[in-house]
């Protein structure tokens, strides 16, 4: 659904739209914090849990697609910036996810995704273990 979204012809502006949610706001400027790693994993991990209850069952559709989105997004950073899959599904399918967003996302998002593919290490990435650059 994310990847749908952002092939919109108003995908950018969505996205941006989405990375001002108000769960956003204890991050201060996104591009310092995800994209440059200025971020405390703690952060990441509550940007994860507050996207998760974005995308439950009684939220309505709009607030599902941007709760994934900051999910995918905190995972990614997870990833980048610790070397840490924050994520329960198996290392292949977020790979897969990373790097079909990687290929959507706009720059300079797609880079996060791109670093996030980069550091992940199918085979042997354990969840929530750190990996090696």
């Amino acid at each position: 659904e994310v990847i749908q979204r952002l092939r919109e012809t108003d995908g950018h502006d969505w996205l941006m739209a989405s990375l001002a949610h108000p769960t956003t706001n204890h991050l201060g400027d996104l591009e310092e914090t995800l994209l440059r790693g200025h971020i405390a994993l703690q952060d990441i991990l509550y940007l994860k849990k507050q996207s998760m209850s974005l995308f439950s069952k009684n939220s309505p559709r709009e607030d599902r697609v941007v709760g994934l989105t900051l999910y995918f997004f905190s995972v990614a950073a997870g990833l980048a910036h610790y070397g840490k899959l924050l994520s329960k599904r198996s290392p292949r399918i977020v790979n897969e996810v990373m790097r079909d967003l990687s290929s959507t996302m706009p720059a300079p998002w797609s880079g996060l995704f791109r670093t996030a593919v980069r550091r992940q290490l199918p085979a042997r990435i354990e969840h929530g273990e750190e990996q090696k650059p």
